[in-house]
């Protein structure tokens, strides 16, 4: 065995560090940790910023979904079926009804339809038809069939009136973003749908976007192929509008300008109702010209 005392690279010493050595780690030691603080600092105030704007766009994105699907399934007969309007009595679809004279009775069941302010008209297939309403550029009412029963066994279905329209906004100055001086609210009626009084002052109305500078609607004219800014401006489809447009101004946390524009089509498909209503009455009428069973005609040959 050797000898380790005797073995000079190994000796035992009672030198170590010195002062400034321990000064240069200590320093160097300071410096990896206040990079690392900055590094992980930074990806902590990055992360809060993104999560807000993350936040304030899924604002803006659940808004224009609401709208989407509001919009997608607006509810009016007169996409399939043609709008009744009373016709002189020669007219009429008559029923085997015979009067105290031995003549037919001319009678159209449809005629006993009482219009509101709220179901303006009736269709041919005797389906009443829900007002749709543009007062002003940035305010639409309409019933459609989106709604979502949100109670098991509650008096709902899934229609319901939904009304959009722009306020003032309800901030407090102190969280008021420059410009957005204004409100999206959605306010719906589920209930009692075919209540004739109705006012939507009573009904609640939820903030769905804020901070909007400008919000309007747009609707389609087939005839001109343009947007026009009013319902009562198109030429055709005022109950029955194909595409719906909506335009706004939004501010963001940044208080950036941001526009938007997106287009809407309901989903109903595309029907020509008036020429589908007079191929039905000219075959109607083709029928009762030759059909020997018609009391007009009798009476008239007995003539």
């Amino acid at each position: 065995m050797r000898d380790l005392k005797n073995n000079k690279s190994i000796q035992l010493t009672n030198a170590g560090f010195t002062l400034i050595e321990v000064l240069i780690a200590i320093t160097v030691l300071s410096m990896l940790m206040a990079t690392m603080y900055t590094i992980v600092s930074n990806s902590t105030d990055t992360k809060d910023k993104i999560i807000a704007e993350d936040k304030d766009s899924l604002q803006l994105i659940t808004a224009l979904d609401r709208m989407e699907q509001d919009f997608s399934q607006i509810y009016s007969p007169l996409y399939h079926s043609a709008k009744y309007v009373k016709k002189s009595s020669d007219q009429y679809e008559f029923q085997s009804n015979i009067d105290e004279d031995g003549n037919p009775k001319i009678v159209s069941p449809l005629d006993s339809f009482e219009a509101s302010e709220r179901f303006p008209s009736i269709s041919t297939s005797a389906d009443i038809v829900p007002a749709l309403q543009n007062e002003s550029k940035s305010e639409i009412i309409f019933m459609t069939t989106a709604n979502r029963r949100i109670l098991k066994d509650s008096k709902q279905s899934r229609f319901g009136w939904v009304k959009y329209s722009l306020r003032s906004s309800t901030r407090d100055d102190d969280f008021k973003r420059d410009g957005g001086d204004y409100e999206l609210v959605r306010s719906i009626e589920t209930e009692n749908i075919y209540n004739k009084e109705f006012d939507w002052k009573n009904i609640k109305e939820y903030p769905l976007l804020r901070d909007i500078k400008s919000f309007q609607f747009l609707f389609w004219n087939a005839k001109t192929e343009k947007f026009v800014d009013k319902l009562e401006l198109l030429s055709a489809d005022q109950e029955t509008p194909r595409l719906i447009r909506v335009k706004l101004v939004w501010i963001n946390s940044d208080n950036n300008e941001i526009e938007v524009v997106r287009t809407f089509r309901p989903l109903a498909p595309y029907f020509d109702t008036e020429k589908d209503e007079k191929e039905k009455e000219a075959a109607k009428a083709g029928n009762q010209q030759t059909d020997p069973s018609n009391p007009l005609i009798n009476n008239e040959e007995e003539q």
